[in-house]
Parts: C-alpha cells; sequence; structure tokens
C-alpha cells in the first residue's frame, strides 16, 4: 500500500517517518520525535522529518507549548520549507508554521485558528486524503471552544473522522481523535 503521506524522500526515511507518524496519532510525543529524527538524519533533505519533529513540540488537546519549543519549532519550519520541494510537503509545512511563525507576538489561540483553516484548506483540495482529514479533525479539535455547548467543532471532527474511518477504521489516528470528538458527557451515546 502507499505510504500515509508520500514524503519525497529517501525509502529509508520514508519508513521512519511513518513509524513516527503512527506514533503522532497516539500521541507519543517523545518516541515520534526519535523516529522523525531518525528520518531526517536518514535524509537531512527530507522536509517533512523537520515538520514531523515540530509536531511532537506541540499537543493541541493539551497545553500550549513553551516559548523554547515554539522557538524550536519555528525554526525547523523555517528549515524544512527550505527543502520542501513537492506540493503536499510545502502545504503540510504552511499549515505548521501558521501555528508556530510570529510565536511571540500573537495568541496561541489565533495562531490554532490559522492553523485550524489552513488545514481545512488543504483538507478540502483532497477529501479522499486520509492523513489530511485525520490532521484537520485534530485541529479542529485543537481549536474547539470548551465552553461551546453546542460542541460545535467537535461534532465537525468527529464527522470528518467518520467518513476517514470508514475507509479503515483500524488506523490509530482515527480511533484516538474519535474518542476526543465524543469524549464529553452530553455527546456520549
Amino acid at each position: 500500500p502507499p505510504p500515509p503521506i508520500d514524503i519525497s524522500c529517501s525509502i529509508s526515511a520514508q519508513k521512519s517517518f511513518d513509524a513516527g507518524l503512527s506514533l503522532l496519532h497516539s500521541f507519543e510525543y517523545g518516541e515520534a520525535r526519535r523516529y522523525f529524527t531518525e528520518a531526517e538524519s536518514l535524509d537531512p533533505d527530507c522536509a517533512m522529518a523537520k515538520w514531523g519533529r515540530a509536531m511532537t513540540l506541540w499537543h493541541p488537546l493539551w497545553a500550549p507549548p513553551s516559548a523554547a519549543d515554539l522557538e524550536e519549532g519555528a525554526k525547523l519550519l523555517e528549515g524544512a520549507s527550505t527543502f520542501a520541494n513537492d506540493e503536499k510537503s510545502r502545504a503540510y509545512v504552511d499549515a505548521l508554521n501558521a501555528f508556530f511563525a510570529n510565536a511571540a507576538s500573537s495568541a496561541h489561540g489565533g495562531r490554532v485558528s490559522a492553523y485550524e483553516a489552513k488545514m481545512r484548506a488543504l483538507h478540502l483540495a483532497d477529501t479522499g486524503d486520509r492523513e489530511t482529514a485525520l490532521f484537520y479533525a485534530l485541529a479542529l479539535l485543537a481549536s474547539a471552544d470548551p465552553h461551546d455547548a453546542t460542541y460545535a467543532k467537535q461534532l465537525r471532527a468527529g464527522a470528518v473522522l467518520s467518513l476517514t474511518g470508514a475507509a479503515g477504521p483500524e488506523h490509530p489516528g482515527v480511533l484516538h481523535y474519535t474518542i476526543h470528538a465524543y469524549d464529553y458527557p452530553s455527546l456520549a451515546y
């Protein structure tokens, strides 16, 4: 089968990247970072390996990154943008850069919303791309207002995940993010 995200890097880097991506979807950030770092060491020009390392610095459903993590993420994405030589890699790097760029002068919530908007556009450009759908759903969950009693973003994420899961419910991101989409007493059924 094709890789979850074709990263336009060496075959050995792709394998390490894929392992990191699976761990990232399970919120195993430290272990995922190890695999993304390995992918980058196997192919130093691999933009998506740098993207992966930056993704491990932001725990979207947990607390905001520290100032040091924001700075490191911005530097990683700056390096990634230099090597992003295909449209998909550039789009992923650009989306995550919307979160990490200008962290000192932009509020966390605004950066999360900017990332969500970029992931929405990326998802709408290719609604059949499973990984993009998963990261869009995660972006919706990250940007959901905890005081919104309608759970609009959580329900939208659940709908995206339902369509994505129909293509293969065994994916760790589908299962994990679906739990988080409905992890509210009012949505339990």
